[in-house]
């Protein structure tokens, strides 16, 4: 079963102001994404910076209102449920963010930190402190971490008490907004294990959210990649590192760095930057980077299945 089900979701901001003070141009961030997760799943979301990922995890949450699609949480469509009916679906569904710095209040200790979701919900003094304090171990802080603030914490300690305000409340689907990425390798792993174990733990489904192949390749189990504002191809892990179908896959495959030193990896590199959201191409979205582009692709193709559980949005297939 499906623990989560986006249809169509569309997310614009507009830009400027037009006749009567209406709204001039559209930013589409989020262009008509499905995706799915099923429960104890982890999917990965790829993508180069800008291409709408984290606008993308931010409105599976509610936490930006979405311009169009829906939003099946446990099958239970929540699109339009207002702050006072999300509230309490709030436990079920949680955020692990980037800068672990920029997430925590810095006016508040370690254990303070944690225990803020659960005042939040009415947990009493001591059943919180005694949560926090047993989440804090978990993610392998000891008790010398649990008055110090964000400033006299490592990067690693950080995330590490970000991880843990998202699961003391024991949610069933978190977002990972690129959770390792500020991170240094040693750490970075320790941190992924972490989430890891704990999603086995507490059987948990992940969005996990990265532009790093190698992390996603570890870590996830099925893998959606989304250029600027779509998603070109989705597929199962070994079958989209094995088989990447769509010109953008393969470009992002090729700067990932291999094992053994004596393998060969041909570089793909991308002519320009990712174009304008408010003015992008027509028809194929990366068709003005494409190595292999074809008069064909100014029209727009569609995401189709070319194997059983793989599909792709490229004319050349």
């Amino acid at each position: 079963m499906d623990i989560l089900a986006v249809r169509e979701i569309k997310k614009y901001f507009f830009a400027g102001t037009g006749l009567w003070g209406r709204p001039a141009r559209a930013i589409k961030a989020v262009d008509g994404v499905s995706l799915t997760v099923r429960r104890g799943q982890t999917a990965g979301l790829v993508g180069e910076s800008g291409c709408g990922k984290s606008t993308l995890g931010r409105t599976i949450l509610r936490l930006f209102a979405p311009t169009a699609g829906r939003v099946l949480l446990g099958g239970e469509d929540i699109t339009d449920y207002p702050p006072a009916r999300l509230r309490p679906l709030r436990r079920k569904m949680q955020m692990i963010f980037q800068d672990p710095l920029a997430a925590l209040n810095p006016r508040l200790t370690a254990l303070a930190a944690v225990e803020t979701p659960l005042r939040s919900y009415g947990q009493g003094k001591e059943e919180r402190r005694r949560l926090a304090r047993e989440m804090l171990r978990v993610v392998g802080l000891n008790a010398s971490c649990e008055g110090k603030y964000p400033h006299e914490m490592s990067g690693g300690q950080r995330q590490r008490v970000v991880v843990a305000r998202a699961m003391v409340l024991e949610p069933q689907f978190v977002v990972c907004d690129e959770p390792v990425s500020a991170l240094d390798v040693s750490v970075r792993a320790q941190v992924l294990n972490l989430l890891r174990d704990m999603g086995e733990r507490l059987g948990l489904s992940y969005l996990f959210i990265s532009h790093d192949l190698s992390v996603v390749y570890y870590f996830c189990d099925w893998v959606y990649v989304m250029y600027l504002g779509k998603i070109v191809e989705e597929a199962a892990r070994e079958e989209i590192f094995a088989h990447p179908a769509h010109p953008y896959t393969e470009a992002l495959l090729s700067a990932v760095l291999l094992p053994d030193p004596g393998q060969k990896r041909v570089r793909i590199i991308l002519q320009g930057d990712l174009p304008d959201p408010l003015n992008p191409p027509a028809g194929c979205r990366f068709y003005s980077r494409c190595p292999y582009a074809v008069p064909r692709c100014e029209e727009e193709p569609p995401l189709r299945e070319l194997r059983p559980g793989h599909r792709a949005a490229c004319w050349l297939h």
